[in-house]
């Protein structure tokens, strides 16, 4: 018996414990390794509840062993790759360590979830057993040896083989594992919340807002359609004055939600995202000199498809551009995302997320005669006109902003939008393009009147 302590703490293997580290009974040297957590919050009864379903099909699978694979495939999903990255990623872990995150080496210096080695230049011991550097270092690896995508197809098997280079050169070893991988990707891909939207770490889509006073506050998602104050993310004192424009994705590549910002002076800053709901100044994500001023509006998502959380701006001659981000904090302009030439002129509001359900992140918009329109994006950081996500009639006038999310959990793109009378108010997301209205996220009465900026 152990107990599961904080993350890169070692903890001794029971295979007794169910909720606890387990490893397929045909590797009898595992048994006795010792491991360390997966989450920064431990195992949590989600996670023995979800092994509970995965167990009739992965008789040995632990609530250690799902925590371990749900700290994968959320890195996976905060990267906006698919459920084929999650696939092969997973894959590999049950090749390689039955989903547990060993501390100790038992071949060479292999180490952690993928058994990563520092002496192949992997990183360093502390990092190969943090799941969110290491499922990093391997989707790297993956985006480096299968570019422009190609990993959507061939051979899973031999697209890990040829990332890990095992001692299996006919990628057997991996071939072993592809249905168990497919049970625990399918089992476990909806079990997120919109996670470039979670500020705290739950798996729930919050919301933050610059307030009347100037501060920037967190307002927590329940998961049910619903959100709640939680305090400021930054100190107080008006700190946000002047601040333009925000949106929040993970820039950095460190698995937690960031906001980019539009300060007073037009430059674009990253605050890092500490993962329990603050953010930090982190410094410039494109040069200085107010390069960002005239700039109406900014949203963030994986509109290229390279796994990296990127910028999509209307500019100051109404051109929707695409700034691609490098995933260390920085972006890049990229080019029209759209057709030049001031199409976009009028656009009240955008916002980002994959609305119509193909993995690919699009754009919703408010347009210039008050309808919601659906810009859907081809992964490769353009998008196109294609349609309304709810009824014609200028019914979205009045609406001050707009931001998305899976706020209900039901795995769909919703959107969060403050109305005429300053209700904060849920259009959950069909999966297909559209939305329909559902009802206050907040009491009523106009709780949102003079809130400044929202993401």
């Amino acid at each position: 018996m152990f107990n599961v302590l904080a993350l890169g703490v070692a903890v001794t293997v029971a295979l007794a414990n169910e909720s606890m580290a387990s490893a397929d009974p045909g590797d009898p040297l595992r048994a006795t390794s010792t491991v360390a957590t997966c989450s920064p919050s431990g195992v949590t009864s989600e996670d023995a509840a979800l092994a509970n379903v995965l167990r009739p099909q992965i008789s040995w699978i632990s609530a250690y062993n799902v925590s371990c694979a749900r700290a994968v495939i959320r890195q996976v999903r905060a990267r906006g790759l698919n459920q084929r990255a999650a696939h092969i990623a997973i894959t590999t872990v049950l090749a390689e360590t039955d989903l547990n995150n060993y501390d100790v080496a038992l071949d060479h210096d292999s180490l952690g979830l993928f058994q990563q080695r520092e002496s192949q230049n992997w990183g360093t011991p502390a990092q190969l057993i943090d799941p969110v550097y290491a499922t990093n270092a391997f989707l790297n690896a993956m985006l480096r040896a299968y570019p422009n995508g190609s990993w959507n197809s061939g051979d899973i098997a031999t697209i890990c083989q040829s990332i890990q280079h095992s001692n299996y050169p006919d990628g057997s070893n991996y071939r072993a594992r592809i249905s168990q991988a497919s049970v625990v990707v399918n089992g476990l891909w909806n079990s997120f919340g919109e996670l470039s939207r979670d500020f705290n770490g739950d798996n729930r889509a919050d919301i933050v807002a610059i307030d009347p006073g100037d501060n920037l506050i967190l307002f927590t998602g329940n998961g049910g359609g619903q959100v709640g104050w939680a305090g400021p993310m930054w100190p107080t004192g008006s700190q946000w004055a002047g601040y333009k424009h925000i949106t929040s994705g993970d820039f950095n590549g460190d698995g937690r939600t960031d906001i980019a910002a539009i300060d007073p002076g037009d430059n674009l800053i990253l605050f890092a995202g500490n993962g329990a709901g603050q953010v930090g100044w982190s410094g410039l994500m494109w040069p200085t000199g107010s390069q960002w001023a005239g700039y109406k509006h900014i949203t963030a998502g994986d509109f290229n498809g390279d796994g990296r959380t990127d910028l999509a701006a209307i500019d100051p001659g109404d051109n929707l551009i695409l700034f691609a981000g490098n995933g260390a904090g920085q972006v890049g302009w990229t080019g029209p995302m759209w057709p030049t030439g001031s199409q976009w002129a009028g656009y009240k509001k955008i916002t980002a997320g994959d609305y119509n359900g193909d993995g690919r992140t699009d754009i919703a918009a408010i347009d210039p005669g008050d309808n919601l329109i659906l810009f859907a994006g081809n992964g490769a950081g353009q998008v196109g006109w294609s349609g309304l996500m709810w009824p014609t009639g200028s019914q979205w006038a009045g609406y001050k902003h707009i931001t998305s999310g899976d706020f209900n959990g039901d795995g769909r793109t919703d959107i969060a939008a403050i109305d005429p009378g300053d209700n904060l108010i849920l259009f959950a997301g069909n999966g297909a393009g559209q939305v329909g209205w559902t009802g206050p996220m907040w009491p009523t009465g106009s709780q949102w009147a003079g809130y400044k900026a929202f993401a």
